[in-house]
């Protein structure tokens, strides 16, 4: 997936490519609805969307494609509106048009697409406006989330519209304002556009005449095999988001997300316990959003150009992140303390053929020998305590999360 403008691509042809894309979408064409009129579009944006049934007052999430899709392609590939349909949630998918950019890139590295109130970051502005009053989704639950230029044009948003949005997922993206034309583009692609953490944030303050209060939280997923869009990128982007973030944040990595060794993840946490950052390293992955394929509940996403099965969700991650996944009740986690010996057991009712996958923030404690309890070491602090529960299938559970404020 190219991550540059039409002007790189004029060197390539691009219509066969173009026809098998539309010839790909069309499972997923029905699903969308296109808004013709949908206000103010300076960007020369289209306006699709999905919509379930009965979703006033319920959350949306802006959803940007990457080059060479389009609303369709992305929506059949990722899967997006199979959650919103489980969840309760609208989908907004801003798509970009040939005739702004031939390999249909937003165009994140134009100046004039990179501020508020201006080409296509006021044109999506605009679509939320609109389902705003189509639909009555609730404004204080609005998210956003972008693969490879699509994740740069959401960076951007959430930059100059903070306000806006909750959290973000940047799938494969890069820092606001890595690139002001096509030739630092280049560079930033490769990674080689080097700033310190307080200049980066500095980008993103210079858009607001008044001191932002919050800035969105933030999930970045980087391919480590990735040639178009150098990890590096991934490393700025949490640079400049951590830069950004009012309170100190505290990391805490599991080398191998509840056994899967294809996944890294860091947490950036701060002082309330409030997952700020988090980071997903997908092991040997090149360009792509992860996806695990096949028939269990919580699996989803079709394999295609920019989507690799890797036996990891990225997008039903993206929505744990979110906030948009009911914590599970039936089979709550139970805590006993002892605070004579700072340790706590944390356990499940235990279910035949389940296997559990335990990971605590304190230490850093990352246990994956599948029983139904676990004993934690807290010295004294505030800590979080996850559980991934595999049922007898083999099917992943959603995630339980535990938050300890006052240990012993």
């Amino acid at each position: 997936m190219l991550f540059l403008s039409g002007m790189e691509f004029r060197k390539f042809s691009f219509s066969s490519a173009v026809f098998m894309l539309f010839m790909l979408s069309g499972m997923a064409q029905n699903e969308l609805t296109r808004i013709a009129n949908f206000g103010k579009n300076p960007g020369r944006l289209s306006m699709y969307t999905y919509v379930p049934d009965s979703i006033k007052g319920k959350p949306l999430v802006v959803v940007l494609h990457g080059c060479s899709e389009t609303a369709t392609t992305c929506a059949r590939l990722t899967d997006w509106n199979k959650w919103a349909k489980v969840y309760g949630f609208a989908v907004l998918y801003p798509e970009q048009q040939i005739t702004n950019n031939p390999n249909n890139c937003f165009n994140w590295f134009e100046q004039g697409d990179q501020q508020r109130d201006l080409g296509e970051p006021a044109s999506i502005a605009s679509m939320i406006q609109k389902m705003h009053e189509l639909y009555l989704i609730d404004t204080s639950r609005i998210f956003i989330s972008g693969l490879s230029a699509g994740a740069a044009m959401a960076s951007i948003m959430m930059s100059v519209y903070p306000e806006k949005f909750v959290a973000g997922a940047l799938f494969a993206g890069g820092p606001y304002r890595a690139a002001e034309n096509v030739l630092q583009a280049r560079k930033a692609m490769k990674g080689q556009i080097v700033k310190t953490p307080q200049a980066w944030g500095n980008l993103v303050r210079a858009q607001h005449q008044q001191p932002v209060k919050s800035f969105p939280r933030l999930a970045v997923f980087q391919g480590t095999e990735d040639r178009i869009v150098h990890p590096r990128n991934a490393d700025a982007l949490i640079s400049q988001w951590r830069n950004l973030q009012a309170d100190s944040l505290i990391p805490w990595t599991s080398d191998s997300l509840f056994g899967n060794p294809s996944i890294k993840r860091t947490v950036y946490l701060d002082s309330l316990g409030i997952y700020r950052l988090v980071r997903y390293d997908i092991r040997n992955m090149g360009h792509a959003i992860a996806i695990d394929s096949g028939t269990c509940p919580c699996k989803s996403g079709k394999v295609g150009a920019w989507a690799k099965d890797r036996d990891f969700n990225a997008i039903f991650a993206a929505l744990d992140f979110f906030g948009l996944i009911p914590q599970a009740t039936n089979n709550p986690i139970v805590m006993n303390e002892s605070a004579a010996a700072n340790r706590y057991l944390f356990s499940v009712a235990t279910t035949k053929g389940s296997k559990y996958y335990w990971i605590i923030s304190s230490g850093e404690f990352n246990r994956d020998d599948q029983r139904s309890s676990m004993c934690g070491v807290t010295n004294h602090q505030p800590f979080t305590i996850e559980l991934l529960e595999t049922d007898a299938n083999g099917c992943a559970l959603p995630v339980q999360r535990m938050r300890i404020e006052r240990p012993y």
